[in-house]
């Protein structure tokens, strides 16, 4: 009964039930039709009642439905990988940064310097070479930052100036003293800070493969010599002037290495 109920319209249950029941009520006047009108127009009372209820009903079901939907859109907006990736690319920015500030340190203590153009993450990881602003490095201005796939960072410094200044600037670099230069090069620091782990563990490892000389060349790089080849192994970083080496050679000899300057570079040796 009450499914055909819910069924039938309202509109329909008050022409066929309420209005022949009133119309009985008031052409023959019995208790009998009275409550025939009666029960028609509490049946129409219930029709509109459980109608009203179900109009409710799925007013909120659907009201319940957006909110959800709203719900599952924010929380996967909230955690989405690129505001981890955001904390990962800015904190491999930042240990960048520090190994190149502590290179730099080592020979500029006031050392300040700024990316022309700072790479991201992504450029980082597959390597390659970068312009950096420096400040406190007279009479350098710039750098060039070079990192290698594996991690590796090379520095190094640039001089810029305009065209039209080019010629004062030279006669002024010829007119810096030896003395001056080789008193920005700490040679001892350097070895025992850096240089003499660096070269213990080069030594140790062609030691293994039956080679008993390098040579180091002006800019740092590792040389052996193989079927007549030379070849490089390695590169030391802020490697001293070849004005320095008269000290580099005493350092070397405590340790039992032999060295000797030659045109190519600093021949090293031992037994």
């Amino acid at each position: 009964m009450m499914a055909l109920i819910r069924q039938a319209k309202s509109a329909t249950i008050f022409r066929c039930l309420v209005v022949p029941s009133l119309l009985l009520c008031c052409i023959f006047r019995k208790q009998v039709f009275q409550w025939i009108a009666l029960a028609a127009a509490v049946i129409w009372l219930s029709t509109e009642l459980v109608l009203v209820y179900q109009q409710h009903k799925c007013r909120r079901k659907r009201t319940k439905s957006i909110r959800h939907l709203s719900e599952l859109k924010v929380e996967s907006n909230g955690d989405r990988p690129e505001a981890k990736t955001d904390e990962h690319e800015l904190f491999l920015i930042r240990q960048i940064n520090y190994r190149i500030t502590e290179q730099l340190k080592e020979n500029y203590p006031m050392v300040s310097w700024l990316w022309q153009q700072q790479p991201n993450a992504a450029q980082l990881c597959k390597g390659g070479s970068w312009r950096i602003r420096l400040s406190n490095t007279d009479p350098f201005n710039y750098g060039e930052v070079e990192i290698s796939r594996m991690g590796k960072i090379s520095i190094t410094l640039l001089q810029a100036v305009a065209l039209k200044e080019s010629k004062s600037v030279v006669v002024e670099s010829e007119d810096i003293a030896e003395e001056e230069l080789l008193d920005k090069v700490d040679v001892k620091a350097w070895y025992q800070e850096h240089g003499e782990q660096l070269l213990s563990q080069i030594i140790d490892d062609l030691n293994t493969q039956g080679h008993r000389q390098i040579l180091i060349k002006e800019d740092g790089a590792v040389c052996v010599t193989t079927s007549d080849t030379e070849q490089i192994v390695d590169s030391l970083l802020n490697f001293p002037p070849r004005k320095a080496w008269v000290e580099l050679k005493q350092l070397l000899l405590e340790d039992e290495i032999t060295a000797s300057e030659k045109p190519e570079g600093l021949l090293m040796a031992w037994n």
